[in-house]
């Protein structure tokens, strides 16, 4: 009799154990509108703060502002040297070159050779 009540209790604990690590395997991500913003302003003044120290700014979400230089099929370029890669293509619809914008998006990475900042994920930001 309790051999099976200690098996009954052990088999308890493993499925509640295995329901748990599902739930916090699987749980949703964020979604770019719901992540916080580590800095909010002009994309001519991110670049410099980026070069010093262009790790620490991995994978932070920005929302920054510009002047729309370029347009591709995948996302647009700011100021000549951040390129935003959108996470809906339909937000290209709303952009022009030489609109001043204000995209949200997160950080990839800067190219040294190419003195480019590119995110990933972007929206245009509307506060």
């Amino acid at each position: 009799m309790k051999k099976s009540n200690l098996l009954i209790g052990i088999l308890i604990i493993g499925l509640i154990t295995a329901i748990v690590a599902y739930k916090i395997a699987y749980k949703p991500h964020k979604t770019i509108q719901e992540q916080k913003i580590e800095y909010s302003g002009k994309a001519s003044d991110l670049l410099p703060k980026i070069q010093i120290a262009p790790e620490k700014w991995q994978n932070n979400i920005v929302a920054i502002q510009g002047i729309i230089t370029s347009i591709d099929k995948n996302g647009v370029m700011i100021n000549g040297n951040t390129y935003c890669q959108f996470l809906n293509n339909k937000e290209l619809i709303k952009t022009n070159i030489n609109n001043t914008v204000t995209i949200k998006g997160r950080i990839i990475g800067y190219d040294d050779l190419l003195e480019e900042l590119k995110l990933d994920q972007a929206i245009i930001y509307i506060k």
